[in-house]
């Protein structure tokens, strides 16, 4: 049998076409053993003796879902190496102190081993060519792909993590299955924060995991059904809020969030969703709740009222510093720097006096000292500097427009 041998680009020669190694030899293909090949395309193209011991044994359908399993065996054979690069960056490796006969030359080493076996599960190959003309094989290989790394599938992505990181195999498969290949970095996430875990534990993980799905689920349903936009704000970002002497958690505001409830009417339309969502309290306790939640909206909506609301920077869809209308209406606009932060605000407000602004500033950025001069309607300065003492320790430009 004719084998047509591949063009070699010159910063290609004497190298693995398979893992980009040192080549000396080459492979005939298809083999014997490749009878799933059967009517491809013979070509002759370099290896290295590594690659081809392991291809040996190997069957195969195409050239290409050859190097697919000549990777996988390569990523098992160093997966400990490999997580050297993922547990510590070189840097990091350089100043470790490892003491003990085991560890010695492993910092001045450990890096280039890695590099090596990075750079041979990666390497992709050169266009397969022959006199320059394109040959005509198509990657039909079938893989599974995981943070650049090209898998034979899951199973196989799940025994490599396990293996470079010492990752709980139990967990990650058990969490692959419940969230899918397509959320395989979540599962990934979820797994590298949680090792050394009992089965207990490992338990409890999966049920909030499951948990979290299962309401997922009936939260997009009900929104496809009600033809909801649902908006992503944490449970985390909302504080409880006093109203007539009753109190609505975080949960129970959440709820409005999430099913876009932003007004006494969207409530009214969204009764029967209510109920059901709230059918666990009772019928006395979801009227209660049901009627507690008509007078947040209410007191919300109505933009003379006294009421502080804690939770009136997340109504605006700004997480930093809220929006508020007052009386006639001056416009503010604030640029706060916190740490590696930045973020906008607008404020809308009357002719206040100082205190008046100093005392609503501190409530929004929850600080405990603010000194600001006072820009009024009559003067010809547009900026001033707020300076932030305590938490912030940083300072806001406030530009005022009239907007009358």
């Amino acid at each position: 049998m004719d084998y047509f041998k591949i063009d070699i680009p010159f910063n290609n020669r004497h190298q693995c076409w398979f893992c980009g190694e040192p080549s000396e030899i080459s492979l005939d293909y298809p083999r014997r053993v490749d009878f799933e090949a059967k009517g491809h395309l013979s070509i002759n193209l370099p290896i290295c003796d590594e690659c081809n011991s392991l291809a040996t044994k190997e069957s195969s359908n195409s050239i290409y879902d050859l190097k697919l399993k000549l990777t996988h065996k390569n990523l098992i054979k160093y997966a400990r190496v490999l997580g050297i690069g993922i547990n510590w960056t070189k840097l990091e490796l350089e100043s470790e102190q490892l003491s003990g006969a085991a560890f010695v030359g492993f910092n001045e080493s450990a890096w280039g081993m890695y590099e090596i076996a990075r750079q041979r599960i990666a390497f992709q190959g050169w266009p397969l060519t022959y006199d320059e003309i394109p040959l005509e094989l198509i990657d039909d290989s079938h893989f599974f792909e995981s943070e650049g790394v090209k898998f034979l599938n899951v199973s196989s992505a799940i025994d490599y993590y396990c293996d470079a990181e010492g990752l709980d195999k139990e967990l990650l498969s058990l969490l692959s299955d419940l969230l899918g290949e397509t959320r395989f970095k979540d599962t990934l996430l979820i797994a590298r924060v949680n090792t050394n875990l009992t089965r207990k534990e490992r338990q409890q993980i999966l049920n909030e995991v499951e948990k979290q799905e299962s309401d997922s689920r009936k939260v997009e349903k009900r929104n496809s059904h009600f033809n909801i936009e649902s908006v992503d704000i944490d449970v985390g970002e909302i504080s409880p809020v006093l109203i007539n002497s009753s109190t609505l958690k975080p949960d129970d505001i959440h709820w409005l969030f999430i099913n876009s409830v932003d007004s006494f009417d969207k409530l009214s339309e969204l009764e029967d969703l209510f109920f059901e969502d709230f059918y666990h309290l009772g019928g006395v306790g979801a009227l209660q709740l049901y009627n507690t939640l008509q007078l947040y909206l209410g007191v919300i909506e109505d933009k003379t009222s006294n009421f502080e609301d804690p939770n009136s920077h997340l109504w605006s869809g700004n997480t930093s510093i809220k929006t508020e209308v007052i009386g006639r209406k001056f416009k503010a606009v604030a640029d706060l720097k916190t740490g590696n932060k930045q973020m906008m605000a607008t404020l809308i407000f009357d002719e206040l006096t100082d205190k008046q602004i100093v005392r609503k500033l501190l409530l929004l950025l929850d600080t405990v000292e603010l000194n600001l001069k006072f820009v009024s309607k009559d003067s010809d300065e547009d900026t001033e500097v707020l300076y932030l003492k305590g938490k912030f320790n940083s300072s806001m430009n406030i530009v005022i427009t009239d907007m009358c």
